[in-house]
């Protein structure tokens, strides 16, 4: 194992149904495509696990998959820091600049960094969990940005997310915007013609389910929903639901391998998003958004430029944080069935021309000039 090209390093349990999940998942495979002198993959094994790639070896970190973020981070760490004397790579690819320390420790050797960041924990810690003072948080984003300054390399999903990483003071030229291909496994065939909805995301304030819910008490005529939710606490919005009398008319999903037949099954995706600061700097995608458009979905979200850029001509808008627009949009999509299908029609055009290939491309370019022999 000594001497790897490239060591990739995520804290999220893989392989995975998520999007983000995913992407790491096809780093792995843009770097088993390279070739070159190998590489390795470090992460907690989900329950489907290992990812499994042609030269490339997924070690399961020593965590459980569903314990908390700040434990699995902790432990992926300290996994990095046992293990990069002994393999010796060229290159560091981790996605939390948390994960930076001990890679720059060793930057004196030639070891170089690339650092994807995502939703980063100070990110979610400021929008979830309320555990940190207002001053320890401002303590853990100046830390993260240190790293993402330092870093040899930092990559974005989007332009919008690569102009929140200058704010935080990346160097432009170190920025490599590397746009995600579809998901896997949708047929991508029309909408039905049953007036089914679904929500994908969890019940965080941020995802703006409880603005679903009250938009939904607004719409008039038949229509039936599906709660797509990572976990199976669904107290809160069981509860919402039965205060408005809708519990009848909504159903709960665990996300699994059944989420790609599900979406297939709806009329129209909703993404009530709300606009916190994460969802305007690009650090913070609804994964409803790529899963919608993965299977060709109408798709209805906030009208935010970053939303819409990722979206794409799929999409009808909503003002954000406003249930009564969001209910007229819905009610409006429902009652038109040629704006719905030419909405699906333009989201499945846009899909079917759309790869990782780029991706792949450009991550392997990336990797390769910063392995070049120091």
């Amino acid at each position: 194992m000594a001497g790897v090209d490239v060591l990739l390093l995520s804290a999220q349990p893989l392989p995975g149904l998520d999007p983000w999940s995913y992407r790491v998942q096809m780093r792995a495979e843009a770097l088993a495509r390279r070739g070159g002198a190998g590489g390795v993959l470090f992460s907690p094994l989900s329950a489907e696990g290992p990812v499994v790639q042609t030269g490339v070896r997924h070690v399961g970190l020593p965590v459980a998959p569903d314990a908390p973020a700040e434990q699995r981070l902790a432990v992926a760490l300290a996994t990095l820091a046992q293990e990069l004397p002994r393999l010796r790579p060229r290159v560091v690819h981790a996605f939390d600049p948390l994960l930076a320390p001990p890679v720059l420790a060793e930057a004196w050797r030639g070891v170089k960094l690339v650092l994807e960041p995502g939703l980063t924990a100070s990110w979610r810690m400021r929008e979830l969990d309320a555990r940190l003072s207002p001053d320890q948080l401002d303590d853990l984003a100046s830390h993260e940005d240190r790293a993402l300054a330092a870093a040899d390399a930092v990559v974005a999903r989007s332009p919008v997310e690569a102009n929140g990483l200058v704010k935080r003071g990346v160097s432009p030229p170190r920025i490599w915007v590397v746009r995600d291909g579809p998901l896997p496994g949708f047929n991508r065939t029309p909408p039905g013609d049953l007036p089914h909805l679904v929500f994908l995301g969890d019940l965080a304030p941020k995802s703006g389910w409880d603005l679903l819910v009250e938009a939904l008490a607004r719409v008039r005529g038949p229509w039936r929903a599906t709660f797509i939710l990572p976990g199976a606490d669904w107290e809160p919005a069981e509860r919402l639901l039965k205060g408005l009398r809708l519990d009848g008319r909504v159903a709960f999903a665990r996300l699994g391998p059944d989420t790609p037949r599900r979406l297939e099954a709806a009329r129209l995706v909703v993404c009530p998003a709300r606009p916190v600061r994460s969802l305007l700097a690009g650090a913070w995608v609804p994964p409803a958004l790529q899963l919608a458009a993965s299977a060709a979905r109408p798709l209805v979200a906030p009208d935010l430029p970053v939303i819409e850029a990722t979206a794409g001509p799929g999409m009808a808008g909503f003002p954000p944080d406003d249930a009564a627009g969001l209910a007229a949009t819905i009610e409006r999509l429902l009652s038109r069935p040629h704006e719905l299908n030419a909405l699906a029609a333009a989201a499945r055009r846009r899909i079917e021309q759309q790869s990782w290939e780029p991706a792949h491309g450009a991550l392997a370019s990336l990797w390769t000039g910063l392995a070049s022999p120091w």
